[in-house]
């Protein structure tokens, strides 16, 4: 019986080690204005500072509705270490695919991911800022709801 009892708790031990792994450090979204996303409006993100450096990947996510005009979707990120700029990186988001149809997941808001992530070193006991403007050529934009980050 206490072998069993044995097993079972390093069994849930592990279990839980591993599903701390994979889960994400940051993972929010921002609501956008109802009447468009202008070009020069920036949303920022504030990372929580971290008690040990780490390495991860950034990438953006998007909601949008059926009412958002194009195929895909362009934003820059912006990110500060302290205040001074790290890193930008331009991201492609794609809402929809070459048929037509939504390609996130969802029913009436479609949740996207860009097609690629930047490596991000977070250093212990620092302060991030994470900023994020659109680089689409109409302005406003509308059909975005929401744009997000996905730092894991």
């Amino acid at each position: 019986m206490a072998k069993i009892k044995n097993i079972s708790m390093g069994l849930l031990c592990l279990t839980s080690m591993m599903s701390c792994i994979n889960s994400p450090i940051v993972h929010k979204y921002e609501s956008l204005k109802t009447d468009g996303w202008e070009a020069g409006d920036t949303v920022n993100f504030e990372i929580p500072i971290q008690s040990e450096d780490r390495t991860c990947n950034l990438s953006i996510n998007t909601r949008s509705t059926e009412s958002y005009p194009f195929t895909d979707f362009h934003v820059k990120a912006i990110v500060k270490r302290n205040g001074k700029i790290q890193t930008c990186k331009d991201f492609k988001i794609n809402i929809y695919g070459d048929n037509g149809k939504a390609e996130g997941n969802g029913f009436l808001y479609y949740e996207n991911k860009s097609t690629s992530s930047v490596p991000l070193e977070l250093k212990a006991d620092s302060a991030y800022t994470i900023s994020i403007v659109h680089k689409m050529r109409r302005s406003p934009i509308c059909g975005i709801s929401d744009i997000g980050i996905l730092i894991e």
